[in-house]
């Protein structure tokens, strides 16, 4: 039985609340007019779920490639260097490069993503991992550089997280990182009935 992420979560955040030295603050009048203003929008703010437009096997690998989205969601930092070299956004990258992941086949299983180099996701996202540059002085005419690009911390932070939740799936015997959220679900649910039934 996979550890109850939720309850490990539920349980530190109380934690950090009650202690009153900690660095986190919660503004508690912040809180109820964000409340307040979420549920004047609450219209607004219920949008449709992301479609794609691929076709997914069962519920299971549609839970992976959603999640490896929401996993490698991180590129906002670099959204200036991304519309200069590539000319999408952050999300837009990410969605593309797990995509293309989907569309060439990979499984998205804990050992497929163990094996991807740091040049396969920069391919996959389709990021430049260097750039050219002129030599000094003299040579610039006839030799050229190879030099990291803006994009490289980017890929080697993709990389990095496809490379932990593989290693942390195969810690929790999850072949993916869908079967790890169906798994967690039904976990869940068993656990709300239990308390269901109990009360």
């Amino acid at each position: 039985m996979a550890p109850n992420i939720i309850s490990n979560v539920r349980e530190t955040t109380k934690g950090v609340c009650e202690n009153s030295e900690c660095l986190v603050k919660i503004n508690a009048d912040g809180v109820a007019n964000m409340v307040d203003l979420l549920a004047e929008n609450r219209a607004e703010l219920e949008l449709a779920p992301a479609k794609f437009p691929l076709q997914f096997d069962s519920v299971e690998k549609e839970a992976t490639f959603i999640a490896t989205l929401t996993l490698l969601n991180c590129g906002s930092g670099f959204r200036k260097e991304l519309h200069a070299a590539v000319g999408r956004g952050a999300y837009e990258t990410i969605t593309y490069g797990v995509m293309a992941m989907y569309i060439s086949g990979h499984s998205f299983s804990s050992r497929d993503l163990l094996a991807l180099s740091v040049s396969d996701v920069a391919k996959l996202f389709a990021l430049p991992l260097h750039v050219e540059k002129g030599a000094p002085g003299e040579l610039a005419s006839v030799m050229k550089l190879l030099e990291p690009s803006a994009l490289a911390p980017l890929v080697e932070r993709l990389h990095g997280l496809l490379m932990g939740a593989a290693k942390k799936l195969m810690e929790l015997q999850c072949a993916s990182l869908g079967a790890w959220c169906v798994q967690t679900l039904r976990e869940l649910r068993e656990e709300s009935s239990t308390a269901a039934t109990a009360a």
